[in-house]
This record gives structure tokens, sequence and C-alpha cells, in this order.
């Protein structure tokens, strides 16, 4: 009961007039909907062959881990992030992950969604979007050493491949919800909790996240990717 000279609010007064939904109203399923208004799509793809592929990425880390680069904050990650413009392992990345690429542009770019949303821009009766990475990085964390809150940029996907990494020890990359000022039945942040070796996450590049400080003795490494989106004649659509 209102505490306004004892009036009902408008809750009470539906729920004493209709018992919730008004008598003889049927609910149609297909029309009476709640309607998600904004959904943020990560995939995650085991990658196949793990053990031989992790000697492929750890071979190419190997040979050029000296242009690792460590800044002025010992709480940062080493990176190679800035060698060569990140492009240095694209061919080789490219190869050595190509099916699951092939299965990341099966989820994200063979939808009808993605279709009709871009079918314009593709300029082709080939509708085959693909994926094609920019630029590519490795990632080593310490103990104490933390990734700062960032994205990649506006478009295209970005990915994570976890290589080393203690599922009891380490902590996955956190995503920070873009709602961030709404506090109505969400969440500030998400992780994919089941994340272990071998675990690529794909994702809008957009999204902000992070990595918690390493509180481990084990060293956690990771494989960064940005991809953009290009048509089946190789024109960039995102």
């Amino acid at each position: 009961m209102s505490l306004d000279k004892g009036v009902p609010n408008p809750q009470e007064l539906r729920n004493a007039v209709y018992c919730k939904v008004p008598h003889g109203y049927q609910i149609d399923p297909e029309e009476d909907i709640l309607i998600p208004m904004f959904q943020i799509p990560v995939a995650h793809v085991k990658v196949k062959n793990w053990e031989q592929k992790k000697k492929q990425l750890l071979s190419l880390y190997n040979n050029t881990q000296e242009n690792q680069i460590i800044g002025d904050d010992p709480f940062d990650v080493s990176t190679d992030y800035h060698y060569k413009e990140g492009g240095q392992y694209n061919e080789s990345i490219n190869n050595i992950l190509d099916e699951e690429l092939a299965v990341l542009e099966n989820l994200f770019l063979r939808t009808d969604q993605f279709c009709d949303e871009y079918r314009n821009e593709m300029g082709s009766e080939d509708l085959n979007a693909y994926f094609s990475i920019c630029n590519s990085w490795f990632e080593k964390s310490k103990k104490f050493q933390a990734h700062y809150p960032h994205h990649h940029g506006p478009t295209g996907y970005s990915c994570v491949l976890y290589i080393f990494y203690d599922k009891e020890e380490h902590t996955p990359t956190t995503f920070l919800n873009p709602n961030l000022i709404s506090s109505v039945g969400g969440q500030s942040d998400w992780t994919f909790e089941n994340a272990q070796e071998g675990s690529l996450l794909c994702w809008p590049s957009q999204v902000m996240h992070y990595t918690h400080p390493n509180g481990s003795d084990k060293e956690r490494m990771v494989l960064s990717f940005n991809m953009s989106v290009c048509s089946a004649d190789g024109h960039p659509i995102l």
C-alpha cells in the first residue's frame, strides 16, 4: 500500500484487478516476448592437436623472443606487440590455426544475420566472408604482472590463445560489460572459467578486457591476434 494517503500503487492495483494477467488475456509466446536488446558474442574453440600446434607456436616465440619489450612498469606484461607492427607471425598463425579459424568463421560469419546485414558490403554473390589476421603477438606475465583494461579498436575481432596456463593457479581474461551504467539484472564483468591450455577465445575487438595480476610463480603466456573481416573477393568489411 502506498504511503500517499492509502492509495494503492500501480502494481498493487494491477494485481488486484487483473490477478497479474488481465482476465481473458491470452499470452502469445510468439508476440508477447522479452527481446535481448544488446548481446555480445564470444566464441570458445578448443585447438585440435594441441601439443603439436603448441610446439609450432613456441618455435615462433623462441625465434623472436628477443623482440619482447618490457616497459617501465614492472607490473605490466612483456610483449612483442610493437615489433614489425605486430605482423611478423600473421602468415604462420594462419597456417597453424587454419582449422580453428574455419570454425570461427562458421560461428561468426556464416549466420543469416551476418549475411543479411553485410550483403551489400560483400559486393559478391559469394557470401563466404573470411577472417584476415591483421597483427599478432605473444604476451607473457610473470608473478604479479597484469594486463590493464584495454580494447583492440572499434572494428574487427580479437583472439587470445592460452599457451602456458595452469587453470589451478592462473586466471583467464576478464571482459567488462559495456553497459556498466545498468544495475538491473546484469553483471559488471565476465570470464570463461573453463579456460585451459589450447583454449582459443574470440570476441568483437571493441570489448574492454584485462587480466588479473599473476599470483603464481609459473609464467602465464598467451598468443593474441586481431582479425578483420573480408568478403570473398578480398574487400574489407569490418
